[in-house]
């Protein structure tokens, strides 16, 4: 029987299932979310929006998931260990490098950073791993926010995930954050393939990963990978980067992606409306500056969960100063996604059919649209000389809209990376951002352009329709007695995905005297997507 936590702030309620507690909590049920006791007295959600520490967790809130066995491995030199006293009722290890000992540690000789201490606890351990190995640094604070419950999050099932919440990409010799590092020499070595232009990861070192994962590749890997960490230059800090690969899944999560601020809540709240009206996918919103109402309306939508934002390379975060920088950032969101497997959708859209199809698509290729407005997105060839690409694969007369983008985190991280890469390049040099046609749009077309993927860029705009010229829509629909979406259906018939691109907003096309006579602000979402006449 559902009784409620006396020390629990937020609206929850607990029931017992074989030692395990199930979590009520609107912002937490819509996820499905297994939590003890012990979780909830230091969850976040009692005061804050829900804590990004979700992932892979399965969007039933009836299913049940096993909690698995975990260990806890620090690599320790001087740093101050009481922090994981939190950590009491795990296994835990503790490798020490430094000039004392502390209690029940395990010396090690002082070499090769953290990637000696993990790289020898799976040599020593492969046969004998439990279900998750939980890998961080003596002070994973530094690089960790929430380390607690994103460890108390670990469910049956997961494969692989960082902890860290800086993220970095870099180029082959590590620009630019460490410029110098043989980072694509190291690649090389260690996987015996040809090193991809450019590398993205979490800074720290700090992650978690099953022992199937582990598993997948041979005790001989690790045992190669330890000797290149000790004998080749700046090994320790090549194989930092590297790790997500190491353990890279073929299982994937999949889902729908988006980002919104407070001021453009309205049209999120449009876009997740229709979804729900054609979709049960899961969704997650990067909270991009909501406000606390606005987050608990998101998660109130079964399926929903609220991210936070990328948090990226410190110089970078400039950016966020200026102009426009919501879609500057746009390949961070899906390097900070939840989903191994994302169909991004800008929020000024509205999704009028099932998207079964876009995602059966998704599973073959990456998924890219061509603008379909009269504006021109092509860059500024200068662009190009500053990131040289061979003029045989710069195309010209070729576009793209970033409003609909499918990514596949691990087959498509060339194009991801070098996206990403590209935008915080031109975000350290502002002076050369104009070079790019309409911020990250343009540097998503620079990015085939160099990966020589152009002809995944579909002409067909079913799934990315600019929908302008709709000022009389919403009259028309209440007129009508039928639905925003219904009329929006009528309108485009062949049609899955519109955009409201521009200023062509969907809730601007709301005049203000219809606005005051039939509805208030809060509801006007209820009234877009259900029959005007009840809000009369």
């Amino acid at each position: 029987m559902a009784r409620p936590l006396a020390d629990c702030a937020s609206r929850r309620s607990f029931s017992d299932s074989e030692c395990q507690f199930i979590c009520t909590h609107p912002d937490v049920v819509s996820i499905g979310r297994l939590v003890t006791p012990e979780v909830c007295r230091v969850c976040p959600l009692r005061d804050s929006m829900p804590p990004d520490l979700f992932l892979g967790f399965p969007f039933a809130a009836s299913k049940t998931v096993r909690r698995p066995t975990v260990e806890i491995v620090v690599a320790h030199y001087q740093e101050d260990l009481a922090w994981l006293t939190r950590f009491s009722s795990l296994k835990c290890v503790v490798y020490t490098k430094g000039r004392t000992t502390p209690p029940k540690a395990i010396r090690l000789p002082n070499v090769g950073r953290e990637a000696h201490t993990y790289l020898h606890h799976i040599i020593e351990n492969y046969d004998d791993l439990e279900d998750v190995t939980v890998f961080l640094q003596g002070n994973p604070h530094e690089h960790v926010e929430r380390l607690f419950e994103k460890i108390c999050s670990l469910n049956e099932g997961m494969s692989y995930l960082d902890l860290g919440d800086d993220i970095l990409v870099e180029d082959g010799i590590g620009v630019p954050p460490q410029r110098g590092l043989p980072l694509a020499r190291f690649f090389e070595l260690l996987f015996e393939r040809p090193a991809p232009a450019y590398f993205s990861c979490r800074a720290g070192a700090c992650f978690a990963v099953s022992r199937e994962t582990i598993r997948r590749r041979p005790r001989e890997f690790y045992e190669r990978a330890l000797r290149l960490v000790l004998i080749e230059s700046l090994g320790p800090w090549s194989i930092e980067r590297l790790w997500q690969r190491i353990f890279e899944s073929t299982a994937g999560t999949s889902g729908i992606l988006t980002a919104s601020d407070s001021g453009f809540f309205r049209e999120l709240q449009f876009l997740i409306r229709s979804i729900r009206q054609v979709e049960d996918r899961p969704v997650c919103v990067i909270d991009l500056g909501l406000t606390e109402e606005q987050r608990r309306w998101c998660v109130a939508h079964r399926g929903v969960i609220v991210w936070r934002k990328p948090k990226l390379f410190a110089p970078m975060r400039r950016i966020f100063r200026q102009h426009w920088w919501q879609a500057w950032i746009k390949p961070f969101y899906f390097l900070q996604s939840p989903f191994d497997r994302a169909l991004w959708i800008d929020a000024d859209c509205v999704v009028l059919r099932p998207l079964g199809e876009v995602f059966q698509k998704l599973e073959k290729q990456a998924l890219f649209f061509r603008d379909g407005t009269s504006v021109v997105t092509e860059n500024d060839p200068r662009l190009y000389q500053e990131l040289p690409i061979s003029p045989d694969v710069c195309t010209r007369g070729i576009n793209v809209n970033s409003g609909v983008v499918g990514l596949d985190r691990q087959r498509d991280a060339e194009i991801l990376d070098s996206w990403a890469w590209a935008v915080q390049w031109i975000a350290l040099r502002p002076h050369f951002q104009k070079l790019s046609a309409w911020a990250d749009q343009g540097l998503l077309l620079w990015a085939l352009h160099r990966n020589g993927a152009t002809e995944l860029i579909d002409s067909n705009l079913q799934c990315n329709r600019p929908a302008f010229e709709q000022d009389g829509l919403l009259r028309s629909a209440f007129l009508s007695g039928e639905t925003v979406l219904s009329e929006l259906k009528r309108r485009f018939p062949d049609d899955t995905i519109v955009h409201f691109l521009g200023l062509h907003k969907l809730s601007k096309l709301l005049d203000s005297q219809f606005e005051e006579i039939f509805c208030s602000r809060n509801d006007l979402s209820e009234m877009l997507l259900t029959n005007g006449r009840r809000m009369a």
